[in-house]
């Protein structure tokens, strides 16, 4: 590796005291106004993989109860800045855990101001590195008429770059090779997805134990990662990290920290991570590894192709468990475990959990969902 890679960021107790002091305060980076155009539900959709119509087909759309486009519920997480990391130069952040609620749908038209703040900050032990930080940040996504939309918080786990490396707690992970019975297995099971939508589903007839149509997505591919990446996360929130050539060297001349090296000794971005193996490696996983925002969305497609068109995703309780690297698949799953009423609402709970080609556990979530009677 190149000597600027030894520079890596540490967890003092003056670096955590100063940011514990900005507890509360608003994050200049995560206050955004952003109008959902048809171009920016598209593109997000389609970064997901989500086929659903409500968000891309207008004449479906105008047709259902809602009589406009929907938004993914997941959009939220592009309509804002993105929080990595606040504070803590140079020390590592991987995305572990989200807390979604809504209080209506995202539609087409609808002007959003996000406005975030910095929620938590915990010592956590790691085995895995030197000291860890969980940080919490929570961003409130409000309509032009000042009515809360959506409230999302969402946690980092803050890790020492290059320790593991040093403890040899890093792993060279092989990915993992397919057969073509493999590939067709696959693909059968990507095939079987379905979405309800204009058949409304009632709460009635829905019963605990019952099972939803799985949603499967890999081979984990760098298309895969690029497309997410520009065609929806980091396409409609500016980039996170993702300059190009002088606005790159721009900003990396501004934050020094904000850079990860080569053993080629050039700088790339923290994000690269998604994609290079190499850099990977040095952020302490054992290869290039999918978003957690990426993650939970293919988990709320699974609720959103069940729910149907007159249904309303209330919240989402996401736990990122183990990285999905480069060539896993997965297969995300849901299962009703709860029925209950708010007044006049009835009420479903919804278990979920992504499981990789290996059967090794990569997320779980619990869904609320508003169905009619």
């Amino acid at each position: 590796m190149g000597t600027e890679t030894t520079d890596h960021g540490t967890i003092t107790d003056a670096a955590l005291d100063e940011l514990r002091s900005r507890l509360g305060k608003e994050l200049r980076h995560l206050r955004r106004s952003a109008v959902v155009t048809d171009e920016w539900i598209e593109r997000y959709a389609f970064a997901i993989g989500d086929q659903h119509p409500l968000w891309t087909d207008r004449t479906y759309a105008e047709l259902s109860p809602h009589r406009s486009l929907l938004a993914p519920p997941t959009m939220v997480y592009v309509l804002s800045g993105w929080d990595i990391g606040t504070g803590l130069p140079g020390v590592h952040g991987m995305f572990v855990r989200s807390h979604l609620e809504w209080s209506r749908p995202i539609r087409e038209g609808d002007r959003l101001l996000s406005v975030g703040r910095l929620y938590e900050v915990t010592e956590r032990p790691s085995r895995f590195a030197g000291r860890s930080v969980l940080q919490g940040t929570e961003t409130v996504f409000s309509d032009a008429e000042g009515a809360a939309v959506c409230r999302a918080r969402n946690w980092n786990l803050r890790t020492e770059r290059g320790e593991a490396r040093r403890r040899g707690t890093v792993a060279r992970k092989e990915k993992h090779t397919y057969t073509a019975e493999d590939r067709a297995r696959i693909e059968r099971d990507v095939f079987r997805e379905t979405i309800r939508g204009d058949l409304p589903r009632r709460w009635a007839d829905t019963h605990v134990g019952e099972v939803l149509p799985a949603v499967v997505k890999g081979p984990l591919t760098v298309t895969d990662m690029v497309g997410y990446m520009r065609g929806g996360f980091g396409g409609i929130a500016h980039g996170f990290f993702m300059y190009t050539h002088g606005l790159g060297t721009a900003f990396r001349r501004r934050h020094p920290s904000a850079v990860m090296w080569t053993s080629l000794g050039i700088a790339d971005s923290p994000e690269a991570v998604h994609w290079d193996d190499e850099l990977a490696r040095a952020a302490g996983v054992p290869a290039a590894y999918d978003l957690g925002p990426q993650r939970i969305a293919w988990m709320a497609t699974v609720v959103t192709n069940w729910m149907g068109d007159t249904a309303f995703l209330r919240s989402l309780d996401s736990h990122l468990k183990k990285f999905v690297i480069m060539a896993d698949t997965v297969w995300c799953r849901g299962v009703v475990t709860g029925k209950q009423r708010d007044g006049e609402r009835g009420l479903v709970t919804v278990g979920l959990e992504a499981m990789n080609q290996l059967g090794e556990l990569v997320a779980v979530a619990e869904a609320v969902v508003e169905l009619p009677e």
